[in-house]
């Protein structure tokens, strides 16, 4: 629920879709749910949307600091600090709690999918999903694809990209990726 974390969930929830906001800190929740609040508030004032546009938009977000909380998601998107033992832990603890078919995407930007996946019991279900800061604004989002990341999971996380009105650049897994290697 940090910067990219609710950056992201605003997105989602501005597009129509329902979102688990995940974290340890619950103070850390409530300052994602004020910049998600802030950010629906600008909208509002600048007459973008109605209040009860926005009303509806925050009651799609619901913040937990529990992760059985999103054991029901089919798609989750790990925004966490870049420390590697951090996200393998985070996924290690998605594998525990999510159903059997559900996606594991992580928002990387400085390591490989495969580094992050290399303990996974269910790699297939890794790909990456690498937004930019400002999620609102840039268009781009790098799709991550690893040897191991099933068509499945690799054709959600697409999609999802595409819904959210983002332009989905498939790139392999590698250091960098694509832009940032650039």
């Amino acid at each position: 629920a940090g910067l990219m974390g609710s950056q992201i969930a605003g997105q989602l929830a501005e597009k129509g879709h329902e979102v688990v906001l995940r974290d340890v800190s619950s103070a850390i929740l409530a300052k994602a749910f004020g910049r998600i609040h802030a950010a629906q508030a600008g909208q509002v004032r600048k007459r973008v949307i109605l209040p009860s546009e926005m009303r509806y938009r925050m009651m799609r977000v619901v913040p937990t600091v529990q992760i059985k909380d999103v054991n029901r998601s089919p798609l989750v998107i790990e925004a966490v600090s870049e420390k590697l033992d951090v996200k393998q832990a985070v996924l290690a603890e998605f594998e525990s709690e999510a159903p059997p078919d559900a996606i594991f995407a992580t928002n990387t930007s400085s390591y490989t999918l495969s580094d992050i996946a290399v303990k996974a019991v269910h790699p297939e279900r890794c790909v990456g999903l690498h937004f930019f800061n400002p999620v609102a604004k840039m268009q781009l989002v790098e799709v991550v694809r690893a040897p191991f990341t099933s068509e499945r999971a690799l054709a959600q996380a697409c999609s999802l990209a595409k819904r959210l009105g983002k332009f989905p650049l498939v790139v392999n897994d590698g250091p960098g990726f694509l832009v940032n290697r650039i």
